[in-house]
């Protein structure tokens, strides 16, 4: 195990925001303008993986679990040490960063002007004030998702307005630890968001959805009576979606309707990728246990039940799988993977975003927060790395 350096004692090679420790392109001045990070090749001989996880840092003297966010970092740690910092602005939350391909993406916002900063150097800024509910680095270039205070959305590409509306609310979110961008999505033919629009009736108010890419409309979408919408995605170039209609659950790929092999009252349903294939995920709360499934329209389900305590999550890599299990005060109870069992101190850890759990490339890692203390913990597999700051995890990723 790496051992942690206090954070005090790191002085301005990690914390100073005027040098960078992290490799920032050249780019040009001015709104809109900005180069992508270029990575270098990957290093074929490197056998091991890396895991990373990304926390909110403040001074000794912020009570952030009481609401201060004054002097907020965001720490990059690299298999539990930390290796660089960037400034999180004012208004600091764990959605107001991303980091992606070994670089710390911050958006920060004074209502007035939103800036989009990477490992530290402004890339771009913008005028208005923008909730980003998806962020994704692809094809060359930034792009954004923003939702408007009040209603409304904006799709930005190196911050310069490509698609505006003044109505509608993005289906997705920025946390969203199944898919990358957030509510974005990317795949060989571009990228794509969907947004949903209240259209009122006199009998009824009905929610109608574009499905969008930059600014040409993919597809329109208008549920019949009875029907509900709860998640749509662009995969291998087809419109995926999950609805409830003509009383079933059902995956509509284009214009095809699959039933879902699924009975009884659905909670936190959503679509999510693996292994190249798009299922659906879910929970089932009743007769003394916890369900979380993920289920294709065929005969495809994983899924891990645990009695009496609430699951959190579960996750798939290849044929295996983990899962997240919860106590009653909603910390950390227990981490399985396969057939391997980890069991924490109760009301001592908590998960504080979803992106701080990750099962990928054979790795199980999980990023817990204290839930008293600032000693905090780094599980990788089943080796335990206590981490202290003043702050909590945000996420974790492993490259």
């Amino acid at each position: 195990m790496r051992k942690f350096v206090p954070l005090a004692l790191l002085g301005a090679a990690l914390l100073s925001c005027e040098q960078p420790l992290f490799h920032t392109p050249s780019r040009e001045g001015g709104a809109g303008a900005g180069r992508t990070p270029t990575q270098p090749p990957p290093d074929s001989s490197r056998k091991d993986r890396s895991v990373y996880a990304t926390a909110l840092v403040f001074p000794d003297t912020v009570n952030w679990r009481q609401g201060g966010r004054d002097g907020a970092k965001v720490v990059l740690f690299k298999d539990g040490a930390p290796v660089g910092s960037v400034p999180a602005g004012d208004r600091a939350s764990h959605d107001s960063h991303h980091y992606q391909d070994g670089h710390l993406w911050v958006s920060v916002t004074d209502g007035a002007q939103t800036s989009i900063s990477c490992d530290g150097t402004t890339f771009f800024t913008y005028s208005g004030e923008e909730a980003l509910q998806g962020f994704l680095v692809a094809d060359g270039s930034v792009h954004t998702l923003g939702q408007y205070p009040g209603g409304g959305l904006c799709y930005r590409i190196d911050g310069m307005e490509v698609y505006s509306s003044r109505t509608g609310t993005v289906l997705g979110w920025a946390g969203d630890p199944d898919w990358p961008g957030g509510a974005l999505c990317h795949d060989a033919s571009g990228v794509y968001y969907t947004f949903g629009m209240l259209q009122a009736s006199a009998d009824t108010d009905i929610w109608e959805y574009r499905v969008m890419k930059g600014a040409e409309v993919r597809k329109e979408l208008k549920l019949p009576s009875g029907a509900s919408l709860y998640d749509v995605r662009v995969y291998g170039g087809k419109v995926y979606r999950l609805e409830w209609r003509y009383g079933k659950y059902c995956l509509m790929v284009d214009d095809v309707l699959t039933p879902l092999p699924l009975e009884g009252e659905k909670h936190n349903m959503k679509l999510v990728q693996v292994d190249g294939r798009i299922l659906v995920k879910g929970f089932d709360y009743g007769n003394g246990e916890s369900v979380c499934w993920i289920q294709g329209a065929d005969s495809t389900r994983y899924e891990f039940a645990y009695p009496r305590f609430p699951v959190e999550t579960l996750l798939v890599d290849g044929d295996e799988t983990a899962a997240v299990v919860l106590e009653h005060e909603d910390c950390v109870f227990r981490l399985i993977r396969g057939e391997r069992d980890i069991l924490l101190p109760l009301e001592t850890y908590r998960l504080k975003t979803p992106r701080c759990a990750v099962f990928s490339k054979g790795i199980f890692a999980v990023a817990l927060t204290g839930e008293y203390e600032n000693e905090h913990l780094l599980v990788v597999d089943e080796k335990q790395s206590p981490v202290r700051f003043n702050g909590y995890f945000t996420g974790i990723y492993i490259e």
